[in-house]
């Protein structure tokens, strides 16, 4: 069975709606391949990088389908992940301190990327009221980036992969 059907069965008999389920499915594949699966284009590559938003009413169960989500991936445990509420500097320094990765490819290349998994119960408070188009703009940037460098006057120069 694929994973996308057993994750379904798992959550059948949840109250939350199958689409939240479906979603938060496919934030976890996201999060657990990362940038180790690609489907090369030539001219560039798409990773399954994703950014999932569940929109509903208040009470929807939005955040119950995220939590069954956010568990798998942090029952792994090697996946890192962001705080509830974090500054675009803060990431970049964890991204770039503590979430280095490597693996081999099939062509024999050691590889480097950079993990990062983020599950936020409520976007509002994730990207900051007054930074909300900073983050999202650096959200934007780092998400398909081959590589994305930061200096700051007071808080040190980083690099991701």
């Amino acid at each position: 069975m694929s994973f996308l059907r057993n994750y379904s069965m798992f959550t059948s008999d949840n109250e939350a709606p199958q689409i939240f389920h479906f979603w938060s499915a496919m934030s976890v594949l996201s999060a657990v391949v990362s940038r180790r699966v690609h489907l090369d284009l030539d001219y560039f590559k798409v990773y399954p990088n994703l950014y999932i938003v569940l929109v509903g009413s208040p009470g929807s169960r939005k955040t119950t389908a995220m939590d069954i989500g956010k568990e798998f991936v942090y029952t792994i445990g090697d996946i890192p992940f962001s705080a509830e509420c974090q500054t675009k500097q803060s990431i970049c320094q964890d991204m770039s301190l503590n979430c280095q990765k490597t693996f081999t490819n099939d062509k024999g290349e050691v590889v480097r990327y950079t993990p990062y998994a983020i599950f936020s119960t409520e976007s509002s408070h994730f990207l900051g009221h007054a930074s909300a188009k900073e983050m999202i703009d650096f959200l934007t940037a780092i998400f398909d980036a081959k590589f994305y460098n930061t200096k700051t006057k007071n808080k040190g120069d980083y690099v991701l992969m």
